[in-house]
């Protein structure tokens, strides 16, 4: 037995605006409106997702509590016109070890 059938029901006021939202991404999710607002009330919590040992470390020291928030810290980071060369110099190493996978 699944836990949505051992779970009781929990009514839920909303404004029709946003249930209509809700609505909408659940379908464009193909998802219940009930999976959609836990997923995302669930996205509304931190999580812990940092690994242990040195790359888990290194996340924490540079002030991150996902590593979710530090791709996407790097991700703006790197994408913007400024670090252009950064970010290609970057895609060149990861190049060169997926040629040459021994070094």
């Amino acid at each position: 037995m699944s836990d949505r059938h051992v779970l009781p029901p929990y009514s839920l006021r909303m404004p029709a605006d946003l249930r209509e939202k809700l609505e909408d991404a659940a379908v464009q999710g193909r998802r219940s409106l009930n999976a959609e607002i836990v997923a995302r009330l669930e996205q509304s919590f931190p999580s812990s997702d940092i690994p242990p040992g040195r790359f888990g470390t290194v996340i924490k020291e540079h002030g991150f509590s996902t590593t979710t928030d530090a791709a996407k810290n790097w991700a703006n980071h790197v994408s913007s016109p400024e670090n252009r060369a950064e970010l290609e110099a970057l895609l060149n190493t990861i190049l060169r070890m997926l040629a040459n996978p021994a070094e």
